[in-house]
Formats: C-alpha cells, sequence, structure tokens
C-alpha cells in the first residue's frame, strides 16, 4: 500500500512540474503577442513561438530529469520516513 501511496505523489510532483511548464509557456507566449501587436508587428511570429515553446520544454524536461531521482528521494524522507518497507 506504501508503493502506492508513493507513486500517486510521484506523479503529482511530476503533473505539477509540467502544469508549470505550461503556464509558463502560455505567460510567455502572450506577453510575446502583445509585444509584437504593440511594436514589432512581425508577420511570421508563429514559427518564432513553436521555436520558444520547443526550447523551453526542452529545457524543462532536461531540468525535471537531473533533478528527478532527488524529488524521489525527498518524497521517500518526507512521507515514508526514508524506506517504502
Amino acid at each position: 500500500m506504501r508503493y502506492i501511496g508513493f507513486f500517486i505523489i510521484v506523479i503529482l510532483a511530476t503533473a505539477a512540474h509540467f502544469l508549470v511548464t505550461v503556464v509558463v509557456v502560455l505567460f510567455l507566449l502572450s506577453t510575446l503577442n502583445i509585444v509584437n501587436h504593440t511594436m514589432f508587428h512581425m508577420a511570421n511570429l508563429e514559427r518564432v513561438e513553436i521555436l520558444l515553446t520547443a526550447v523551453i520544454f526542452l529545457m524543462s524536461a532536461f531540468i525535471f530529469i537531473q533533478s528527478f531521482k532527488k524529488m524521489v528521494r525527498s518524497i521517500k524522507n518526507i512521507f515514508f520516513g526514508g524506506s517504502l518497507q
């Protein structure tokens, strides 16, 4: 039963990381559209938006993969006292 709780917490933490990334992407893209509308008037903004989105998601995935082991260890220590047995 402890394994089920552990995996649920890991999945929730992973989903939270993904949702924060989505919010950051949406915020940056809306800011880019506002700045473009008022200052730059670029016609092919879609390519810049796709590139920016891909770069942000790749950076987020890289950071998440690097910190995943530490996150799992922290979840074990905080919620389960260091062991799942």
